[in-house]
């Protein structure tokens, strides 16, 4: 079996440029502390206007929900430690999308299929938060009130759908 082979060299340049603008911008951020804050804002605004651009509804609201993780969490990194990133804005980020994911779930139940992804990777994250918190490196409320809610929308959607649910997680995960 052969693979396809690439004819636009336009990728490789832009895939090159990106890499050679990522170091240059790591180096300046070790001359210059302060611009990690900018650099932040600047990837929150780039990856949330490709998001939009790019897709609709959900995973754009998604997409934008990664990168406001990501810029707090580099503002938070900036400062030295990771400690109100982890403890509020990763839980606050599992809260708000599982909401959304119950809120997809219930009011449009034909197209719940199509965001397998992201409930697992959402459930994944609340599996972590709990080891986090049995670990004793979180110990945030709101990580707790995080994990209940990915447990709840794993029931409810077990719930809701029955053995449609499992049968699909199961075809998709390829078990």
């Amino acid at each position: 079996m052969e693979y396809p082979t690439y004819k636009n060299k336009l990728i490789q340049s832009k895939f090159k440029l990106a890499m050679v603008l990522t170091l240059a911008s790591f180096l300046v951020t070790i001359l210059l502390p302060w611009l990690i804050y900018l650099q932040a804002t600047g990837l929150f605004l780039l990856m949330t206007y490709y998001m939009v651009k790019k897709y609709r509804g959900f995973k754009a609201i998604t997409g934008f929900f990664f990168g406001l993780m990501l810029m707090l969490t580099l503002i938070d990194l900036a400062d030295g430690v990771l400690t109100w990133s982890i403890n509020q804005v990763l839980p606050a980020f599992i809260i708000s999308l599982t909401s959304l994911q119950v809120l997809l779930l219930v009011f449009r139940k034909k197209a719940w299929h199509y965001h397998y992804t992201i409930h697992i990777m959402l459930t994944l994250i609340s599996l972590g938060l709990l080891i986090a918190s049995l670990l004793g490196l979180i110990s945030s409320v709101v990580s707790i009130v995080a994990m209940s809610f990915g447990l709840f929308s794993v029931v409810l959607a077990w719930i809701l759908k029955r053995g449609q649910y499992w049968q699909g997680y199961v075809k998709y995960c390829h078990l």
